[in-house]
């Protein structure tokens, strides 16, 4: 009869003992894009873009439209006041 081998393969330390190593397969899944959906070339890392007003992470700078938060334009309204107040006193 023939001998039956193991289907692991086994690493013998003395004649008399096997001891079996496991089994690594390495599968890797098959590449969809070739830059992986990014527009980063040449460059390792790139930083993300940050809102100017709520310092917020947008997916898109073209999402979000050029505002004036309140802070800044009660400034500005204070600050033309003030150049109109000055140029009636002349």
């Amino acid at each position: 009869m023939h001998a039956h081998f193991p289907l692991i393969p086994t690493c013998v330390i003395s004649p008399h003992r096997a001891v079996s190593t496991p089994v690594t397969f390495t599968t890797t899944m098959p590449k969809k894009r070739r830059n992986n959906g990014r527009n980063r070339h040449g460059r390792g890392r790139t930083h993300l873009v940050l809102c100017e007003h709520c310092l917020c992470k947008p997916a898109k700078v073209s999402c979000h439209p050029p505002r004036v938060c309140p802070s800044l334009r009660a400034r500005r309204h204070a600050l033309l006041a003030h150049v109109d107040a000055q140029t009636c006193d002349m």
